[in-house]
């Protein structure tokens, strides 16, 4: 089983993986026009933080496991 700090290193690498994609995807629904977005399954909130930055509102982050939230809260 992962410590925590492991799945946070494999969450952040797999973050950069997928940032050409995710920035694909945010301009085909036209991203920078919405004003706020829930971000379920938030995790460490890497991409929440990143939706923070396209969004005209604010980013919300929603995650089940409390350590990742806290660990989202850290990134604030």
């Amino acid at each position: 089983m992962l410590a925590f700090a492991d799945w946070e290193r494999q969450l952040e690498r797999q973050s950069r993986w997928t940032k050409g994609i995710r920035e694909h995807v945010y301009r085909q629904v036209g991203m920078a026009h919405f004003k706020d977005v829930l971000d379920v399954g938030c995790g460490t909130g890497l991409v929440t933080q990143e939706l923070a930055g396209k969004v005209r509102g604010k980013a919300v982050g929603l995650d089940r496991n409390p350590r990742m939230v806290e660990a989202a809260r850290r990134r604030i």
